[in-house]
């Protein structure tokens, strides 16, 4: 069925059951799907969500075929609590905004393989490219990219755990003063925090410093099959200059330090022209992205169209190498289906 028709058939079939009172006998429906367009139409409390799976005593990360399922029912699931992003907490409207999400935008990920959890617009555009130049087993996947800001990303992580479906989170270091009402500052400045939500509620860190100082096994937890990717140091070299070690507090940050030289030669432009000392260069690129007049839309469309051999930041490219890793078929596998 085309999509509308499907959301018709859907939408209306449940006028067709009589309403009986508890206990009286009555038919029932049930709809098996892989139509996001089916689940947009369909009250969650009524979603069995089949996970394929293991069976009981094999190791997960060794079987080629999983020859079991698990059932799980949205309507048991509750909302985890977490202290360090929220002191006051209701359940139930946790998980209304979860669903009413999920409806409006990401129905399509009850039929992912994994799912990328991002910040934005900018994001949005550019990880089918970066997925291309630095993961691209990940073209072979049903990856579903939820754009949930710094402020929201804690909110899908019980979700994610309750369907065990593994994801990467990608998000900003959003380094502030530790001052005043904490504006934001460059992420090399002494006693720097985090405002970003997302990481100081699924890392615990607070301190730029700290989150600075993690390596990539501390930003993986296996319990909650996650890797959390933010931004960090980069040391930008030029031919017959010092190196200056630049540390982004945003994608858009980021993306310059690592292509800086693209940006020297205004193969790519913030909008302004990049001064020849790097100290300077690095306060006026800061001073660029964060101003009013960036306009990062345009920013990401600029890249996308850019004829420039650009390189993917490397804190993207960890997040997307460990989702393909952690997604990739095992080689026996693979073998048994090219034979």
């Amino acid at each position: 069925m085309h999509a509308q028709v499907q959301q018709a058939f859907i939408g209306n079939i449940w006028h067709m059951l009589p309403n009986v009172s508890e206990g009286e006998l009555a038919p029932q429906l049930v709809v098996s799907t892989h139509s996001s367009h089916i689940l947009d139409k369909v009250d969650f409390e009524k979603v069995r969500y089949f996970e394929r799976c293991e069976l009981e005593g094999e190791d997960r990360r060794a079987v080629d075929t999983f020859n079991a399922s698990k059932v799980h029912s949205l309507r048991v699931f509750i909302p985890t609590h977490n202290p360090e992003v929220e002191e006051l907490f209701d359940s139930d409207k946790a998980k209304a905004f979860l669903l009413r999400y999920l409806r409006l935008t990401h129905c399509d990920l009850f039929f992912a393989d994994a799912a990328i959890l991002i910040e934005g617009s900018v994001e949005k555009l550019l990880i089918p490219e970066m997925i291309e130049k630095t993961a691209p087993k990940l073209r072979t996947k049903y990856l579903s990219v939820l754009e949930v800001g710094g402020a929201y990303a804690h909110r899908f992580t019980g979700l994610l755990k309750f369907l065990n479906i593994p994801y990467l989170v990608i998000t900003d270091l959003d380094s502030v003063s530790p001052e005043g009402r904490h504006p934001a500052v460059k992420g090399d400045v002494e006693g720097a925090l985090t405002s970003n939500n997302c990481l100081k509620s699924l890392l615990g860190v607070t301190k730029v410093e700290d989150l600075l100082a993690l390596d990539k096994e501390a930003k993986v937890s296996a319990d909650n099959d996650r890797m959390v990717a933010f931004q960090v140091g980069v040391r930008v070299d030029e031919v017959g200059k010092d190196s200056l070690v630049m540390v982004p507090r945003t994608l858009e940050e980021a993306f310059a330090y690592e292509n800086f030289s693209l940006f020297r030669t205004q193969d790519l432009s913030l909008g302004i022209e990049i001064p020849v000392n790097l100290d300077e260069a690095y306060e006026e690129i800061y001073k660029r992205v964060k101003s009013s007049g960036f306009k990062k839309t345009d920013f990401a469309l600029e890249v996308l169209f850019s004829e420039s051999d650009w390189k993917t930041p490397n804190y993207i490219k960890e997040g997307l190498e460990w989702l393909e890793e952690r997604l990739k078929t095992n080689e026996s596998l693979e073998l048994q289906e090219e034979s």
